[in-house]
């Protein structure tokens, strides 16, 4: 007897792609995006059919709206139900590449367009027409897009939904057209020869000390100046800082270390490993040098100092019986003396030898009972 799986509205489903479904919970709580691209296969790989049926395709509906999905299945699926032709999907997954709707990325390899390069930016979503991701540039018109290939994108760090409110701009009346690409910083082997260039040409010793800190910063900041914009990237501890923008402060010859400003108010030190060049907008720039000016700026914390202590027995040294003897005494002196110190005033010395008064008639009373006691015997 076959089974019969109907949904909420006695719809039937396919009892094949629930037990599937059930199966990748188990496996995978939540269902996994590779676990979504084997259910939406098997609803596809109908015999005798082309692409999904009427009843696979309400069988993952009912999947993606009642089971438990990560983020990426559960953007699959939605995606993939937006279309019932399982072999247009299957030509599209290569075209989409592992990026997702409002992700941040960087654009790279643009022949055409070179001046894009580099310049980051937030997916729209996937044109499947053009079989190319719209992407919204940093910088440009809240409604301008680029159209781009995923083999030119490159994944960055994910921001939290609350920064990405606050930057985010009111929207426009009018459609504005995109602004001319921005002039992008001065590439780091010509700036070191035009600074050599310069120095040749140098008339006076102020010229030759300010051209020669800027030839240091150069090669000791592997190419980045102070004031210069730039993206953090591969940060290991602190995930969180990736894709952040931030602004260059100045070089710790120290630390080797560049001190960075980024947007959140906190200042960083990172090696130039960690930091792009990259392209960032008047306002951003402007915000960034405001909070490098400030006066209390929240500054990364090193962990506090740690007393070392001990653990080696021969790291103790042992005390000797006079230097315990002598310890005791310096202890106990002061003590002594305070007993046998007399009072300043008349007054104190008359309470004390009142004090002292009964102690001594009791004390002579003993010895009188003793030398009655003598004289008896």
């Amino acid at each position: 007897m076959a089974v019969v799986v109907e949904d909420e509205d006695g719809e039937d489903l396919d009892p094949d792609l629930i037990e599937e479904a059930e199966a990748a919970i188990a496996e995978f709580y939540p269902i996994s995006l590779g676990a979504a691209k084997l259910l939406w296969e098997k609803a596809c790989d109908q015999p005798g059919r082309k692409g999904i049926t009427e009843r696979g395709w309400r069988t993952l509906g009912h999947i993606a709206s009642e089971y438990p999905l990560d983020q990426m299945a559960e953007t699959f699926l939605k995606q993939a139900l937006g279309s019932k032709s399982g072999q247009k999907l299957r030509e599209r997954l290569p075209q989409m590449g592992s990026f997702k709707e409002n992700q941040r990325v960087r654009l790279h390899g643009l022949v055409q367009t070179p001046e894009l390069n580099n310049r980051i930016g937030k997916l729209r979503y996937f044109d499947d027409r053009a079989s190319r991701w719209l992407v919204h540039l940093e910088g440009d018109a809240p409604d301008a897009v680029w159209g781009m290939k995923a083999l030119n994108l490159q994944a960055l760090g994910q921001l939290a939904a609350s920064k990405a409110k606050r930057s985010g701009s009111p929207k426009p009346k009018a459609k504005a057209a995109a602004p001319p690409p921005r002039k992008r910083p001065e590439d780091p082997a010509k700036a070191i020869e035009r600074i050599q260039e310069e120095l040749a040409k140098a008339r006076t010793l102020k010229q030759v000390d300010e051209l020669t800190k800027q030839l240091d910063l150069l090669l000791k900041g592997e190419g980045f100046t102070p004031g210069e914009v730039v993206m953090l990237d591969g940060v290991s501890g602190r995930e969180d800082l990736n894709g952040e923008v931030g602004l260059l402060m100045r070089f710790d010859e120290s630390q080797s270390e560049w001190l960075v400003q980024i947007d959140s108010g906190e200042r960083v030190g990172l090696l130039a490993e960690n930091i792009q060049s990259t392209v960032a907008e008047d306002s951003v720039k402007q915000r960034l040098k405001k909070l490098s000016e400030a006066k209390d700026p929240v500054v990364r914390k090193r962990p506090a100092a740690v007393v070392p202590v001990p653990s080696d027995p021969e790291e103790i040294q042992p005390v000797t019986k006079r230097q315990r003897t002598s310890d005791e005494h310096l202890h106990r002196k002061p003590a002594d003396e305070q007993l046998h110190r007399k009072p300043a005033t008349k007054l104190a010395r008359a309470k004390l030898e009142k004090a002292a008064a009964p102690e001594e008639q009791e004390e002579d009373e003993q010895e009188e009972q003793q030398q009655e006691e003598g004289q008896r015997e």
